[in-house]
């Protein structure tokens, strides 16, 4: 629980960066997500990482499963979602939350 709770007061304290101009290419939400983390230099939450995952994996089996998905939304709209997802888990996440994320699903690629 401790450390859910530094990780949260950590995660606080790092600002949402201004939107910028440049479209980022993307076929999934992982791929979004990993070069959104290199071109702002600041990491995502891990419940932020849980969502983008769980939307990947809702996409296996539609006609739009084989499209890259700056096909179907475009990228500065995408990456607008992502932040606002990231605000809200950054300012309203409990830690008690968070650990309990943690214990029923491993810390695996959140990079």
């Amino acid at each position: 629980m401790e450390i859910a709770k530094q990780y949260q007061e950590k995660m606080e304290k790092i600002r949402i960066p201004p939107a910028h101009e440049a479209p980022i290419p993307f076929a999934t939400w992982k791929e979004l997500k990993k070069s959104m983390s290199q071109k702002y230099g600041q990491p995502l939450r891990y419940a932020t990482h849980r969502i983008l995952e769980d939307w990947d994996k809702s996409r296996v089996g539609t006609e739009e499963d084989n499209k890259p998905m700056d096909t179907i939304i475009p990228s500065n709209k995408a990456e607008a979602i992502i932040w606002g997802i990231e605000e809200i888990h950054r300012r309203c996440h409990s830690h008690l939350r968070l650990a309990k994320l943690w214990l029923s699903h491993p810390l695996a690629d959140v990079k």
